[in-house]
């Protein structure tokens, strides 16, 4: 994960910004971060995986472009307010993956 050796799991990281690839989503459920996504062309699915688990967000393209209001408004969604939810749905799938260890 991108985090420029900060421990992924100290409380002051509130999210991994991803192109969706499923190591990086793996690492980031494992860490339990909510996924800011912002997936390229074949990682589109794991993007929507993302929502529909309620592990994170997307950050949509307007005309095969992010543009930089929404990808802003994205990150503080997870950050600010969205963020404890997520955090914990990411955490509740990370309880089930070592459960089945």
């Amino acid at each position: 994960m991108g985090t420029a050796g900060k421990d992924p799991r100290h409380s002051s990281i509130g999210g991994f910004v991803s192109h969706c690839g499923w190591s990086s989503m793996l690492e980031a459920m494992e860490f339990g971060v909510p996924i800011i996504a912002m997936s390229m062309h074949l990682d589109s699915i794991n993007a929507r995986l993302v929502v529909d688990l309620g592990i994170g967000m997307e950050v949509q393209r307007v005309n095969g472009k992010f543009s930089r209001e929404d990808i802003a408004k994205i990150i503080r969604e997870v950050v600010m307010e969205e963020g404890k939810e997520m955090k914990e749905n990411v955490n509740k799938l990370r309880e089930v993956e070592r459960e089945k260890r």
